[in-house]
């Protein structure tokens, strides 16, 4: 007794440690065993992906599929650039006096009619004016310009529609193209949507082309025209027609859709003049369209066949 007594606070402080290394052990063992899991599964991971290195490079030339991913990303930021400059040479951009930007934000229903009735009666007075355009009467402009029914929502398709039909009448006078004349505008289900362009009509009753739900990735109006030339005239009509810029715009693009020559009197020609129809195609391009590729989901790598795969890290 006189034994505890005297060591009893060491005793004490004993059988503390003690306890103390016991739970000590149980947790660095736990702790061992999940440290040993971790770099098991480390292991075989790193395995994994040194057999898809191996694999990936054999496929690709010796290169491994982390160098393979980034020329794949590189190649798709080139396409990416190469796609929009190509639609910045297919649009045909409404000049800003043809849109609504001139009236400001708080212009009711009322001043829109008002501002296209004014567009409208310009551009037919000045059509009237030029002594080689034939169209005449309430469509010469391609359409029918002064419909009693015309309302607000109508307005900037009809605007653009005015901007379209006077530039195709610059470019025919800068040719030296002898008569112009029948100008239609026609629906674009019926002109183009047979060759399967993603397009919609980007007239008053559109048709929509596309699946149904998506963005069209093009909008298009197109314009039916007779003209009476010379052969040489009307080779610079055409390519003036497809020259982007005209009027001292860079983005006024039309597309030669399809055109029709004749020569009634070839064999006894009164005159050097061809009859052309001509089919004209203003497009406007919907960049957020999920055509050609697309863009409606996600942003994620599409997985295919004989591509390199990235590592896992998890």
């Amino acid at each position: 007794m006189a034994f505890l007594k005297k060591h009893a606070r060491f005793l004490v402080v004993m059988l503390v440690l003690m306890i103390l290394l016991y739970f000590a052990n149980a947790e660095l063992a736990d702790s061992r065993r999940k440290i040993e899991s971790s770099r098991g599964a480390a292991k075989s991971l790193l395995t994994q992906n040194y057999g898809a290195l191996f694999k990936d490079a054999k496929a690709f030339g010796g290169e491994p599929a982390v160098v393979e991913g980034r020329k794949i990303q590189d190649r798709t930021q080139a396409l990416g650039q190469v796609e929009s400059g190509r639609n910045s040479m297919l649009a045909f951009e409404t000049d800003p006096a043809f849109t609504l930007a001139s009236l400001g934000q708080g212009a009711g229903d009322d001043d829109k009619v008002t501002y296209y009735r004014t567009k409208a009666a310009e551009v037919t007075r000045e059509f009237t004016r030029r002594r080689y355009i034939q169209a005449e009467g309430d469509s010469a402009v391609g359409f029918k310009a002064d419909d009693k029914n015309i309302t607000a929502a109508m307005v900037p398709a009809l605007l653009r529609r005015l901007d379209i039909a006077r530039t195709v009448s610059n470019s025919a006078g800068r040719s030296g193209v002898t008569w112009l004349r029948k100008l239609a505008f026609k629906s674009a289900g019926e002109s183009i949507a047979a060759r399967k362009l993603p397009v919609r009509d980007a007239a008053l009753d559109a048709t929509k082309v596309a699946r149904e739900g998506d963005i069209a990735y093009f909008d298009a109006d197109c314009l039916e025209l007779e003209v009476q030339a010379n052969e040489e005239a009307l080779y610079n009509f055409l390519v003036d027609l497809q020259r982007p810029m005209k009027d001292g715009a860079r983005t006024r693009y039309l597309a030669v859709e399809r055109f029709k020559l004749e020569k009634p009197d070839l064999l006894d020609p009164a005159d050097n003049l061809v009859t052309a129809t001509i089919l004209v195609v203003a497009y406007k391009v919907n960049e957020d369209s999920p055509y050609p590729v697309d863009r409606s989901g996600p942003q994620q790598q599409q997985s295919t066949v004989g591509q390199p795969r990235s590592f896992r890290d998890r």
